[in-house]
């Protein structure tokens, strides 16, 4: 009976300090555990960091990909507006040319020396200004009636001769003209015929 009095006294001097052992233990244990917990989410957090800046780095280089793309293309668009706007007076002042007769420059002449000669046989002395000259007496093939007055004409430098079947020449009467595709025959005596093909007003 004194034996177990002397247990029990034990066991309730020790009871303290085995609980105080138990949440000692548990304490470390949880600290463990936070601290792991924390490692991880510091890992995470890093890991979540970095891919931020790597799709920040990324965009970045995107935009600034989009930002020399876009000034090359303004570039281009400029160079050819350039060029567009160029073009447009050159054409424009071509009108003006054509308007006024302003030419500098001899027909259009597509004839090789054997055409020249072949029609020399003919009987044309002069086979590119006997065709040109020929033409301009013959305004009756001309298609249309002047107006206002005017007079439909074929004007010397504006007759093209494309070939030794073909002619292209352009009339008007001042107001409104258009312009003539021609087929010519030249006869064994040196005689001229014409032939209205199509025709188009300016």
């Amino acid at each position: 009976m004194k034996r177990i009095i002397i247990n029990s006294k034990i066991l309730i001097t020790a009871l303290p300090l085995i609980v105080a052992a138990v949440f000692i233990i548990l304490f470390i244990l949880k600290t463990n555990e936070l601290t792991q917990f924390k490692s991880n989410y510091t890992n995470a957090n890093k890991s979540y960091v970095k891919k931020v800046e790597g799709l920040i780095t990324q965009n970045d280089s995107s935009n600034k990909l989009l930002k020399q793309n876009k000034i090359k293309y303004d570039k281009t668009v400029k160079e050819y507006e350039s060029k567009i706007k160029g073009l447009s007076a050159k054409i424009i002042n071509l009108n003006i040319l054509l308007r006024q007769r302003k030419y500098t420059e001899p027909n259009n002449i597509n004839l090789s020396d054997w055409n020249i000669e072949g029609l020399t046989k003919k009987g044309l002395s002069n086979p590119i200004v006997d065709i040109v000259s020929d033409l301009i007496k013959h305004k009756e093939l001309i298609p249309y009636k002047g107006v206002l007055g005017g007079t439909m004409d074929f004007y010397e430098r504006e007759v093209w001769i494309l070939n030794k079947k073909w002619v292209f020449a352009y009339f008007e009467d001042g107001h409104y003209g258009g312009y003539l595709l021609l087929e010519y025959n030249v006869t064994d005596d040196g005689k001229i015929l014409w032939k209205v093909i199509t025709d188009m007003k300016d």
